[in-house]
């Protein structure tokens, strides 16, 4: 057996392994225990900061 012969198999096989790449890392994000942190980090971009910082003496 060449790589030549396998050549099709490993081609037909990269689309079903990207689909469940795909699909894992959807399942992952939308995890409902992520839920708490997926919002977390959406507020990042909305948060200035002054709640985290120590006040000035």
């Amino acid at each position: 057996m060449t790589l030549q012969s396998l050549l099709p198999f490993f081609k037909s096989m990269w689309t079903v392994w990207f689909f469940a790449l795909f699909a894992f890392v959807v399942a992952r994000a939308l995890w409902p225990s992520r839920k708490g942190h997926l919002e977390a980090l959406a507020r990042i971009p909305l948060d200035d900061g002054l709640a985290r910082r120590a006040p000035k003496e």
